[in-house]
């Protein structure tokens, strides 16, 4: 990843970096860490608007899928920023339009079930341009979805701590059939507390990402050539 500050040129075909090399008053920043750390240096120093422009051959040449998209740098555990992507293209699956990272992680990507609807967001233009609060709405939208996230990574993080809750969690999940522990030469675990609503009877269930119905129909990007 490269950041050019100072200008909107972008080099010809078969030309590089060296295209800056002329031009006055130009700072090339290189790496996801450099080019993250030097944006959030930028954004906070500065109240107003940022204009960027994306390189479209990388994102040719990446088939115009999300790692070939505008980088989209976060950490999904922070709790006091929120930054949040708008875009008609973005897809729960693959989002081709944006590339979101974690420098801390990268080059592994941030899963889309982490920040689609939450740091993501499919624009709907045809809501947008008639109704003058939509894009409020959908900012005060995501915060109240990010504020159950992190409700939601607070209470795992806290049952990661307690190697009997984790059991007690997976023999819910499993159901009763597949809680012969007897033989395993596992303790017996004691009934584990419910908390309102939830019976002695009942198991816990989840749906995975990628068997969401929003996620299965998504309608598949075709890219410009």
């Amino acid at each position: 990843l490269s950041l050019v500050w100072g200008t909107h040129a972008q080099p010809p075909r078969g030309r590089g970096l060296d295209f800056y090399d002329d031009l006055p008053a130009i700072r090339i920043v290189l790496g996801a860490v450099a080019v993250a750390s030097s944006l959030q240096d930028r954004v906070s120093r500065n109240a107003g608007t940022i204009a960027l422009r994306d390189f479209y051959p990388g994102w040719s040449r990446a088939k115009f899928s999300g790692r070939g998209g505008k980088p989209w740098f976060l950490k999904v555990e922070d709790e006091s920023v929120l930054p949040i992507f708008f875009d008609d293209h973005i897809r729960p699956v693959d989002p081709n339009i944006i590339d979101a990272i974690d420098v801390r992680d990268f080059p592994r990507r941030v899963p889309m079930a982490q920040v689609y609807g939450v740091h993501t967001v499919r624009a709907n233009p045809l809501l947008s341009i008639p109704e003058l609060t939509y894009f409020h709405d959908e900012l005060m939208r995501c915060e109240r979805a990010k504020a159950a996230q992190l409700c939601r990574r607070r209470k795992v993080s806290g049952m990661l701590r307690d190697a009997g809750a984790i059991r007690r969690v997976l023999l819910l999940l499993q159901g009763p059939e597949e809680t012969q522990i007897a033989d395993s030469g596992v303790e017996a675990l004691p009934p584990p507390t419910f908390e309102r609503g939830i019976s002695a009877g009942s198991t816990m269930s989840y749906t995975p990402w990628k068997e969401l119905d929003s996620v299965k129909h998504a309608v598949p990007f075709i890219g410009i050539s």
